[in-house]
């Protein structure tokens, strides 16, 4: 079945979100006046500015990337909740582009928490990108691939988990909840079919099509469980997904469908059930082909990337074809069986395991936002009785008043004598020869 392991490989365009590098020091600024926290703040960002030059460059290879994120990661947890702990208001925003919608600007992340999702999806998003990069090269590393797919279901398990109270419409749609449960079982099918390609080899080997049937309806049902939370849960933000990527899910089920359909029948002739397996192989050939419209059953166009694999698609179609014909042979002169009207499809198998992920404790001290002093000292009041704080200072100071004149009327200085100025004297004498006294 030459074409089917290439197929299984394929696996849809994971899109990497992308931060913009803006330090928190500026927009916490107000509420650095603690020293440790200021200097942990400074940590908080050269770590996060590292993450974004990592994940940003086309030069650092996805372990560097992962790397750098896991380093960020419990340092935005710490600041996360120590704000949350705070009672202040809104946190600053920070920016995000999305990895899997469409919009390629920046969007608002509009909480710390926030913050923290967008980390964990794109550590996700990092280690999706590497199962797809290992699994367009031979077989051998198609365990490996599988192996970094199960990892980043388990990141976004953690992630649907936490999603909940940040979906926004202003929010990457990475920070849907059931967009992130979607992007779960699409890494989990992406796994199951590499572990078919594993199984199926370089395509010659086809026997066992009873289990390889069980193991395509497996994967299938994954896909066809992530598109059904996503659309009927998601609401604006499945509508959001790339189009591109859409369209490679319903190339899976699609194809998916018709190899299960195609090694059941397979299955059924190694038992001689040719009337079953004509059943089964025209089936088949109902998925294997581009679906005449919305409604009917196949693949949607082949465009975009999608396009590469018209061949393999192509030899697949060739081999069920092959098949119908040797099974229409073999039945109407050797066995002789009635091709039945209906089968009920096989049950779904799996064999790959997510892998959970831990997510990290938060480093370092819980961090106090307090308000910043002032680079210039304020005033300082001074009386009989000691120095005011300077906030006492400036409440009981009428408005206009100087320092050196409170100070003076205070009976501060010059032994107790009252210091006026010229002007003062001229207002005074005003004063009296309005209300008609004597001068």
């Amino acid at each position: 079945m030459e074409g089917v392991p290439q197929i299984l490989a394929l696996n849809v365009g994971f899109g990497m979100p992308r931060p913009k590098d803006e330090p928190f020091h500026s927009a916490l600024s107000a509420y650095l006046g603690d020293p440790e926290t200021r200097e942990l703040v400074g940590v908080i960002d050269s770590a996060r500015s590292a993450m974004v030059q990592a994940v940003v460059s086309e030069d650092v290879d996805p372990q560097q990337k992962a790397a750098g994120i896991l380093r960020y990661l419990p340092l935005a947890r710490t600041l996360c909740s120590s704000w949350d702990s705070s009672n202040l208001a809104a946190p600053p925003q920070t920016w995000w582009t999305t990895g899997l919608g469409g919009a390629v600007a920046f969007q608002c992340a509009s909480t710390f928490g926030c913050e923290v999702n967008m980390t964990l999806a794109t550590l996700a998003a990092v280690l999706s990108v590497e199962g797809t990069q290992l699994a367009k090269r031979t077989p051998p590393e198609y365990r490996r691939a599988a192996a970094f797919f199960c990892k980043a279901a388990g990141i976004y398990s953690v992630l649907a988990r936490n999603a909940g109270p940040f979906e926004s419409e202003e929010n990457p749609v990475e920070l849907s909840e059931h967009i992130a449960a979607g992007m779960r079982d699409v890494c989990m099918a992406s796994a199951h079919r590499l572990a078919l390609a594993v199984a199926i080899g370089d395509g010659t080997q086809v026997k066992g099509g009873a289990l390889k049937a069980k193991l395509c309806a497996g994967y299938v049902a994954c896909l066809e469980e992530a598109i059904g939370t996503m659309r009927s849960r998601a609401g604006a933000a499945y509508d959001k997904l790339q189009g591109v990527f859409k369209s490679c899910l319903a190339f899976h089920v699609a194809m998916g469908r018709g190899l299960m359909w195609l090694f059941q029948a397979i299955g059924h002739a190694e038992n001689t059930e040719t009337g079953s397996a004509i059943y089964c192989v025209r089936q088949a050939l109902l998925f294997l082909r581009e679906r005449p419209s919305m409604l009917e059953s196949g693949y949607p166009p082949l465009q975009g990337f999608l396009a590469d694999y018209a061949a393999q698609v192509e030899a697949v179609r060739a081999y069920a074809q092959e098949q119908e014909q040797q099974y229409i042979h073999d039945n109407n002169t050797v066995y002789f069986n009635t091709i039945p009207d209906d089968l009920l499809a096989p049950s779904g198998a799996t064999i790959m395991k997510e892998s959970a992920f831990e997510m990290p404790d938060a480093e370092g001290h819980m961090m106090t936002f307090t308000p910043a002093v002032e680079s210039a000292a304020p005033p300082t009041y001074t009386s009989a009785f000691g120095p005011a704080p300077p906030s006492y200072d400036s409440l009981i100071r009428p408005p206009g008043q100087s320092g050196q004149q409170a100070q003076a009327q205070a009976g501060g200085g010059g032994g107790g004598a009252l210091q006026r100025s010229d002007s003062d004297l001229a207002r005074e004498l005003q004063e009296r020869l309005n209300r008609g006294e004597d001068i």
